[in-house]
């Protein structure tokens, strides 16, 4: 490799360079620096999109709404049902009084806008968390794999015209069954 003294001599001679053409220098960090500069911009930028992505995508799950007055006989069978459906981690029952307090809780400093209400207008759900990999697909490859599934008086639910199209991409609309 270098000896001491080639190592001291190009040293030595790159600062004298730089005395000697000292706008060239110049020139010349600046470009390097605003190339560094930019290339920072863009690694940060692509790094918090990637986060804010993961986050959105933490955030998608699916709701399962009950008619109301349905037995509770069918709404236990239909939770069996829900946990074999491609996708699904975890399949979670919400009473009508649960769904409405936490209603309550996400509105926050409004919630006594309820206290109008007579009844309570929320149906019991299931909430559905998906897997991650369930969460990465688009919504066209979810829809494609659908399937009827038999409900517990014999009929078909075909999935494709229980679910109800979003206007908004983003989400994922509920099955009624």
């Amino acid at each position: 490799m270098f000896k001491k003294d080639q190592v001291f001599y190009l040293i030595r001679e790159s600062f004298a360079g730089f005395h000697r053409r000292k706008l060239t220098t110049g020139v010349t960090i600046l470009i390097m620096g605003s190339a560094l500069l930019v290339l920072a911009i863009l690694t940060l930028a692509t790094l918090n999109m990637g986060n804010m992505l993961e986050k959105a995508r933490a955030g998608i799950d699916m709701r399962v709404y009950l008619h109301d007055g349905l037995a509770a006989e069918r709404m236990a069978a239909i939770q069996p049902r829900l946990m074999i459906i491609p996708g699904v981690q975890q399949v979670t029952w919400i009473s009508p009084a649960t769904a409405l307090a936490q209603f309550r809780e996400s509105l926050g400093e409004d919630a006594q806008i309820m206290d109008l209400l007579d009844s309570n207008p929320l149906p019991a759900s299931y909430h559905l968390t998906l897997t991650p990999e369930a969460r990465n697909l688009p919504t066209t490859s979810m829809s494609s794999s659908r399937r009827p599934y038999a409900r517990s008086d014999g009929t078909d639910i075909d999935t494709r015209s229980c679910v109800k199209r979003s206007p908004n991409p983003h989400t994922i609309s509920s099955m009624r069954l």
